[in-house]
């Protein structure tokens, strides 16, 4: 039986919270998604442009605007390698036009760290308990000021109310200052980028320990439900269910017994 890592993280709570066997497909097997999703390669080349022109400014150098399109462009070809249905120059489009506008309003923010590394304590807030497991992330960017920028790419604009986001909430309690999210939204006309200020109001730190517990215990139920046709684990999922040596166990559950 594999093992539990040794540290949470925003991304597997809010897996644990869609899917408890997703959780232990990934995080506890190591199992690779069966199919690439091309929206996560998208998003992770574009962090990659951005990332990169700012890591330029720290070291002292100008960045040009079309050097950090190649960055995502080579970002995405690469992560897109062998995926055939994928779009990839509606992708490329959309992927130039984001970075270019979001460069064009964004590019001279007093960034003074990418990508820096946080560790957050967990624990119950009914009883102060620290649980086991510290939470590890990083801050997108981190401004002169402390402010910390979250960077999200959608292909649709986010709805008003973020209080619930998961993940932001984890960014939120590890920071001192507030939390700004940058939406970068995809089109194919033309690219956006919404800016919304995330506010938590004490819930997080409740469903946090709540998932963390159920991960501890390995209570790694399956969520069945419509997006199960489109799961990057729909294989592995149908064969735990018919492989023996892998079935949950089923309780007896009749009346006096």
């Amino acid at each position: 039986m594999g093992d539990i890592p040794p540290t949470s993280s925003a991304s597997q709570l809010v897996t644990y919270a869609m899917c408890g066997r997703k959780y232990y497909f990934i995080y506890v097997l190591g199992l690779e998604p069966e199919k690439k999703s091309t929206a996560l390669v998208f998003g992770s080349a574009v962090h990659g442009a951005l990332g990169f022109w700012f890591n330029e400014k720290l070291a002292g150098r100008v960045p040009l605007v079309p050097a950090a399109e190649q960055v995502f462009l080579a970002d995405l070809n690469a992560g897109l390698a062998g995926v055939s249905e994928a779009d990839t120059t509606d992708l490329e489009e959309q992927g130039r036009a984001l970075v270019r506008l979001y460069l064009k309003k964004y590019g001279e923010l007093p960034v003074v760290a990418v990508e820096q590394e946080f560790v957050l304590s967990m624990h119950d807030p009914e009883t102060g308990e620290v649980l086991p497991r510290p939470l590890r992330g990083y801050f997108d960017f981190v401004l002169g000021d402390g402010r910390v920028i979250e960077l999200k790419t959608s292909s649709r604009k986010w709805g008003a109310d973020v209080s619930k986001h998961l993940q932001l909430g984890a960014y939120a309690a590890a920071s001192t200052r507030p939390v700004e999210v940058h939406v970068l939204v995809r089109r194919r006309r033309d690219a956006v980028v919404d800016v919304m200020n995330y506010n938590p109001d004490g819930w997080w730190h409740h469903a946090a320990a709540a998932l963390e517990r159920g991960i501890l215990a390995r209570h790694f139920a399956p969520s069945p439900g419509p997006m199960c046709s489109t799961c990057d684990f729909a294989s592995a999922c149908s064969d735990w269910k018919t492989d023996g040596h892998h079935r949950l166990p089923v309780l007896d559950a009749r009346v006096g017994t």
